[in-house]
């Protein structure tokens, strides 16, 4: 199998025999984790290409879209720092993405590399096509709204990196899409009403470092894998956009390239570690500490008392009328 330029030097891919967009390779491989013997289906199923394709693109395409029309709708209202205060100037309407993109200077300015100048001038020269935007930068947005950029001073940036992923934006869309829309502006871990994604899929249940199968952060409980931030911080980008329908390349910019891009960030164990950290407790709330259930006396389990009980009743019902009949109660043995 032929190597991906987009995939960052050094990337062990774990699903090699499933290579598809970056949202169709993260949720197959988030399957692939979630249900035992997934993995070696989708091999069975490989030797078919279009039984294959027609399995994998329905289900994933229905995820990304609804995916896609929760940051569609939110993320004008989650984008400032101060989500109560209003876009100047205000959108006409969330469902028209016209009017966002470069044509916005709040959506300009989130889009704008974090090595460019955040300026009408620069932004001109991006619409008359002097400059261009790629997927193998950095925006704004990916950056806390208060972060500053040393544009034209490179040593740095070392300290900004340090703060990619934690752009407000980025965590309320997390939120919104595995807890439920209601819980992007609510405080870590909030969640009302029906089972949000996170439920559905299986992130919230107990997992043990021991039995976790991401093994990609030492010491820590990576139930947000960074494959998932990545995902999210593609679709949060395409909210930002003015395209309106779902596209792989929106003119120089490769959403799959970005998406590399971002994963490429969690080379650094330090900042995987730390970013994993921030997001499980935006999404999920703060870890609980793990209570140990009270020890119990080893003993026969009341099933097994009741299946002993019944034996002795049906040797009753089919001894000898000169034998006793034996008193099944009696024999229930209480737990020792």
């Amino acid at each position: 199998m032929k190597s991906d330029p987009k995939v960052p030097e050094g990337h062990v891919d774990r699903f090699p025999q499933i290579r598809h967009s970056p949202k169709q390779h993260g949720k197959t491989a988030h399957a692939c984790w979630k249900f035992s013997g997934f993995h070696e289906y989708l091999l069975e199923l490989s030797r078919d290409p279009t039984t294959r394709r027609a399995v994998m693109t329905l289900g994933m395409d229905s995820v990304r879209s609804a995916d896609t029309s929760t940051c569609k709708k939110g993320v004008p209202l989650w984008l400032l720092e101060d989500p109560t205060s209003p876009l100047d100037p205000p959108l006409a309407s969330v469902k028209d993405k016209t009017h966002r993109g470069l044509a916005h200077p709040a959506f300009a300015r989130a889009l704008t590399p974090m090595d460019w100048e955040a300026t009408d001038s620069v932004w001109q020269q991006v619409l008359e096509g002097e400059r261009q935007l790629l997927s193998d930068q950095l925006p704004r947005f990916i950056f806390p709204c208060s972060q500053e950029f040393p544009v034209g001073k490179p040593p740095a940036w070392g300290a900004v990196l340090e703060h990619a992923c934690k752009g407000e934006v980025c965590l309320r869309s997390a939120k919104a899409i595995f807890m439920g829309p209601d819980a992007a502006l609510e405080g870590d871990g909030y969640h009302k009403g029906k089972p949000g994604n996170a439920t559905i899929i299986g992130m919230t249940e107990d997992i043990h470092p021991t039995n976790h199968r991401w093994g990609r952060n030492s010491g820590i409980l990576s139930l947000y894998p960074p494959m998932l931030v990545s995902l999210i911080e593609s679709q949060v980008r395409f909210a930002l956009s003015s395209r309106q329908d779902w596209i792989k390349l929106d003119g120089d910019f490769d959403y799959e390239e970005f998406f590399w891009t971002i994963y490429g960030l969690f080379d650094d164990q330090d900042f995987a570690d730390n970013i994993i950290a921030l997001w499980n407790k935006a999404v999920f709330g703060a870890a609980k500490a793990r209570v140990a259930a009270p020890a119990t006396a080893a003993g026969r389990s009341s099933l097994a008392q009741i299946k002993a009980a019944r034996a002795l009743q049906k040797a009753a019902a089919t001894a000898p009328a000169s034998t006793p009949a034996p008193d099944a109660a009696a024999a229930v043995v209480a737990p020792a």
